[in-house]
């Protein structure tokens, strides 16, 4: 049998995304959020961030324990278009998250932003560099895992993103060793050192996720496909992330 799931992400919607860069909401963020209620027929689930819509109208400064809800809202409000569908798993479409890259990282001690670089098109990010040996801070999608699970109706698939992927975003000043001649080399070595920490930070994470209720886990790794001769590598830091978990 062939499991259906969607892979991507899912737009947020504007008053999801609004109280957290401070502008204020308007009436057509609040008949929006009313059309879609309807729509997905669940208008009584979510009363309550309707009314926190209706009350902030206007308003750009809203206050940490609203804004808190409205991500749960939101939350709720995807993972039901997914339910909706008809697919097998399903998931809020990161909702809870900014993107893939700066969110884990910052979680995760030993790194420095340095700036912004173009990802593709408009798109840009934050990169960082690895200053000191990685330490996870905590885990990092212990919350959305959790709130997921409280509402859906299906079973659920958290993405996370991939050791490989963090790590080839990244700048390291961290790992070398002085004691090689051949820079190659040197360079290799240094990267395997810098993969073999960082999946055993994102296994930590998919033990939490699993734990507190994930049935199926999604490790998103774009850019495995970018660096041919190191496909090995990357098969080899895959399995020290998964080997022994959960069949």
């Amino acid at each position: 049998m062939i499991i259906t799931h969607e892979i991507g992400s899912l737009a947020k919607p504007s008053w999801r995304v609004k109280p957290f860069r401070n502008i204020p909401l308007s009436e057509e963020d609040l008949n929006e959020a009313i059309k879609w209620a309807k729509r997905l027929n669940i208008k009584e689930e979510v009363e309550e961030v309707l009314d926190i819509i209706r009350k902030n109208l206007g308003n750009p400064n809203i206050g940490q324990d609203e804004k808190k809800k409205i991500i749960f809202y939101s939350s709720l409000y995807a993972t039901r278009l997914l339910e909706n569908t008809g697919i097998d798993l399903v998931y809020d479409g990161e909702q809870h998250r900014s993107e893939m890259y700066e969110y884990p990282i910052r979680q995760i001690e030993g790194f420095e932003f340095k700036g912004h670089v173009r990802s593709f098109d408009n798109k840009y990010y934050k990169k960082a560099s690895l200053i000191t040996k990685p330490k996870l801070k905590n885990t990092y999608h212990t919350e959305e895992t959790k709130v997921i699970k409280s509402f859906a109706k299906k079973k659920i698939k958290i993405p996370i993103t991939g050791p490989y992927t963090l790590v080839d975003w990244s700048f390291n000043e961290y790992y070398y060793n002085i004691d090689l001649f051949n820079v190659e080399e040197n360079e290799r070595m240094a990267r395997k050192e810098f993969l073999k920490d960082m999946s055993f930070i994102i296994r930590q994470n998919i033990e939490d996720m699993i734990n507190n209720g994930a049935d199926f886990i999604q490790i998103d790794e774009p850019a495995a496909t970018t660096k041919k001769n190191e496909i090995e590598m990357f098969v080899d830091t895959i399995y020290q992330t998964v080997v022994g978990l959960q069949d």
